[in-house]
């Protein structure tokens, strides 16, 4: 399952390899807001792997450009 956020500036973040969603199609987020949940990983004791990606303007960029990483 993957969810995309879009956010001011033609920004979309895209979440993906999710078990599943906690929001739903136009949703209002804030900050801190779940999205959704990670697969487990094969053996079922940990965590999946989160897909992560940022694009603007239809292109994919450099997370660092556009999210304050703090």
């Amino acid at each position: 399952m993957t969810v995309l956020v879009q956010h001011p500036n033609q920004v979309i973040t895209v979440y993906g390899n999710l078990e599943s969603a906690s929001v739903k199609l136009n949703d209002w987020l804030e900050t801190g807001d779940k999205l959704g949940r990670l697969k487990t990983s094969a053996g079922g004791d940990h965590e999946g792997v989160l897909y992560f990606t940022v694009q603007q303007k239809g292109k994919s960029v450099d997370p660092a450009d556009v999210v304050p990483f703090d």
